[in-house]
């Protein structure tokens, strides 16, 4: 069989020209459909992605308000643990102050008023010693402490002999009698 070519040049070339048209419009519509295809793929992915990124930021919304919640009930148990820790350190124990005077005073001494202010760290005798010498051995007794410095007594208290009411100013150095 032979095969005659008896079409003429330019219908050649307009043939050659319409089957590379074809060929480029098939690729052309390849490319599309892949890019359509990958479009929908990553609008899905997009999607769903959005949707776990709104579902995670929900939860953590919600633990952030639980969480809140625990914060605001801690911060109210601490402020109530140093509104304690400063009434404790504060704390002074008293008996143990009166224990320490009843312990070191002369048994001449009667107590008519103490006075003690803990913002100034001094405290005052108002008393009434049957004699001179148990008013000084009072005043040793508080000299020799290491809770009382300063002991201020007056000069006029030491003219008399008997039945003497004094008042005695001490600074506390120490609580912890």
């Amino acid at each position: 069989m032979i095969k005659l070519n008896i079409i003429p040049q330019e219908i050649k070339r307009e043939i050659i020209i319409a089957k590379k048209i074809k060929i480029y419009f098939k690729f052309l519509n390849i490319i599309i459909i892949n890019f359509i295809i990958y479009s929908l793929i990553f609008l899905a992915l997009k999607i769903i992605m959005q949707n776990y990124y709104n579902d995670t930021k929900n939860q953590t919304i919600l633990e952030n308000k639980s969480t809140g919640d625990y914060q605001a009930e801690v911060k109210g148990i601490n402020d109530q643990i140093k509104y304690i820790k400063n009434i404790q350190d504060d704390f002074v124990y008293w008996s143990d102050f009166f224990a320490f005077l009843s312990e070191n005073k002369s048994k001449g001494i009667i107590y008519k008023q103490i006075k003690v202010s803990k913002d100034e760290d001094m405290a005052i005798f108002l008393a009434t010693a049957s004699t001179r010498n148990d008013l000084l051995a009072f005043k040793k007794s508080l000299e020799e402490s290491q809770i009382f410095s300063d002991i201020n007594l007056p000069f006029s208290s030491l003219l008399e002999k008997n039945d003497i009411n004094f008042e005695i100013k001490a600074k506390i150095l120490s609580y912890e009698f």
